[in-house]
């Protein structure tokens, strides 16, 4: 069964360059163990940067789970690149990998 959510996620990180960066996540579609799909927007001050769809699978493989990401961005106006976009994700990624495993898991 799906649950869907009409959750509606917003931070804001400050980076050095004195730019206030904001993210804002939809989640549209959460399936327990399975799946979580969300859009988002990104804006740099009052600049639109990019816009997502993006999937996160995950699949069990013995005792561990697997963990898929798909982004689909669209990078506005040259104000952010994939790249860019690659090194933040590898970067909350590997954060998430170190906290899993101070857990034990």
């Amino acid at each position: 069964m799906t649950l869907s959510s009409v959750t509606h996620d917003t931070f804001v990180i400050v980076r050095t360059y004195d730019s206030v960066f904001t993210y804002s996540a939809q989640f549209e579609d959460i399936v327990a163990d399975q799946r979580i799909v969300s859009t988002s927007e990104m804006y740099a001050d009052d600049t639109g940067i990019s816009v997502t769809l993006a999937s996160v699978e995950f699949n069990e493989s013995g005792d561990t789970t697997q963990l898929v990401l798909t982004e689909q961005g669209v990078y506005l106006d040259g104000h952010e690149t994939k790249a860019q976009r690659e090194e933040g994700t590898r970067t909350l990624l590997d954060a998430l990998a170190a906290s899993l495993a101070e857990d034990g898991l």
